[in-house]
């Protein structure tokens, strides 16, 4: 393949590092690439300690607390969606119907049962009531 030219832009508009390639360069290359037909013969990983080892590859030493923040920030998400959704319900009870009442109380079930999934989920089987109650301090799992 050719050297590729220089960009025709200035280099404050180009990311750095960013290659600029021409259309005739582009068109040029995947027409190399559909030509040898590359991801025929990808064939990943073979025995069965390689499939192992490579399903964990998007693991890193830090994956246990990237669960545990993303399992905060929903328990957070909902907590706020069900605190909105109580302030709504109390403003507005006297003028909702027995319908609508029936199915905001359904509503703000549903929430609470995601909330109490969450905290198991995030505590281990334990309720955070519970925890608390029971001077239980909660110890994080060992890394896998």
């Amino acid at each position: 393949m050719s050297a590729v030219p220089k960009p025709q832009e200035p280099q404050e508009q180009r990311r750095q590092g960013q290659r600029s390639w021409t259309d005739a360069q582009r068109a040029e290359q995947a027409a190399k690439l559909h030509t040898r037909k590359i991801w025929l013969k990808s064939t990943g990983p073979r025995t069965v300690e390689g499939k192992l080892k490579s399903s964990q590859n998007a693991r890193s030493t830090s994956y246990a607390e990237r669960q545990e923040l993303k399992a905060m920030c929903r328990y957070l998400r909902t907590q706020k969606s069900y605190i909105e959704l109580i302030k709504f319900y109390t403003k507005q009870e006297d003028s909702l119907t027995q319908n609508a009442k029936i199915q905001m109380e359904m509503r703000l079930d549903f929430f609470e049962n995601e909330l109490i999934d969450i905290e198991r989920q995030m505590f281990h089987g334990l309720r955070f009531y519970e925890i608390i109650s029971g001077n239980i301090i909660p110890f994080p799992s060992p890394p896998t």
